[in-house]
């Protein structure tokens, strides 16, 4: 309900440019120190949601529930919002393509991307300065914590982070906190800032062309080229999201039809997002 009805209040705002995408739960649910929602549960969630959106009354945890908003402050009903779901594998795969309007990817992770005629990759990036290093404190503010992402996600998916440049020294910081409490530090900062560990180990990171892949950063002219490519086909619509502490610049992309901005509000199990296009 808390998410049909912030879905339906950004409808109301900016009417006709918004689409909403679910998720089992990365960060929504490990930094509770929880488990991903099933697969079965998501599809679940997301029609109910659709329901909600629809106006009609639907069953939820035994209990028949509906949008009670009047006239005024909500959108009458029906809300006829596209909704996307994010999945790697054969299993969220299938569902999305079952009951979503296109499929949300990150960490370039396009292997399906095909397979929809609406995908959307979520990337990372920022407008260098000329000859403005990666590793500098404005750039680090801009998109570090789009960096901090890969030992996420590495030790959440039980890989190596000490494969990953700085990754030792960010395990370390991560290990010394007692395991009662170390999702806590592990997620701290998630997305919007460097933590302790991540500030010690992405120096070393956004040096790495091998981990460049889910972000852009350049000059306008080098940031924009990427884009373009990445854009010339529909199936492979980028979502650039901007760090939180950027000067004012952005990249003149010349697809706004296609291009989105990802507005992350806080929510609880499974992860859902608000975009604006």
């Amino acid at each position: 309900m808390v998410n049909a009805s912030g879905a339906a209040m950004l409808a109301a705002l900016a009417p006709g440019r918004v689409s909403v995408a679910f998720g089992t739960g990365f960060n929504g649910t490990r930094a509770l120190g929880a488990p991903a929602a099933t697969w079965p549960y998501l599809k679940r969630y997301v029609l109910t949601c659709r329901a909600l959106l629809r106006g009609e009354t639907v069953e939820w945890d035994g209990h028949p529930i509906r949008m009670l908003h009047p006239d005024g402050h909500a959108p009458a009903r029906p809300i006829d919002l596209p909704m996307l779901i994010s999945a790697l594998g054969p299993k969220g795969v299938a569902i999305t393509r079952e009951i979503a309007d296109g499929l949300f990817t990150v960490s370039n992770q396009t292997d399906h991307a095909h397979e929809f005629s609406w995908a959307t990759l979520g990337i990372h990036g920022t407008v260098l300065d000329n000859h403005e290093p990666l590793d500098s404190p404005r750039v680090q503010a801009a998109v570090g914590a789009g960096h901090a992402l890969a030992y996420h996600t590495t030790y959440e998916f039980g890989g190596d982070v000490t494969q990953l440049p700085g990754g030792q020294v960010w395990l370390d910081v991560i290990t010394a906190v007692p395991e009662r409490e170390r999702h806590l530090a592990v997620h701290d900062q998630h997305l919007v800032g460097l933590n302790r560990g991540s500030r010690l180990g992405c120096r070393k990171l956004a040096r790495d062309p091998d981990h460049h892949g889910h972000r852009i950063s350049g000059t306008h002219r080098r940031a924009i080229h990427p884009l373009r490519r990445r854009t010339h086909h529909r199936d492979h619509v980028p979502a650039l999201r901007p760090g939180p502490h950027r000067r004012a610049r952005t990249l003149h992309h010349r697809r706004p039809a296609t291009m989105s901005t990802r507005r992350t509000p806080k929510t609880q199990t499974p992860t859902s997002t608000a975009w604006c296009r």
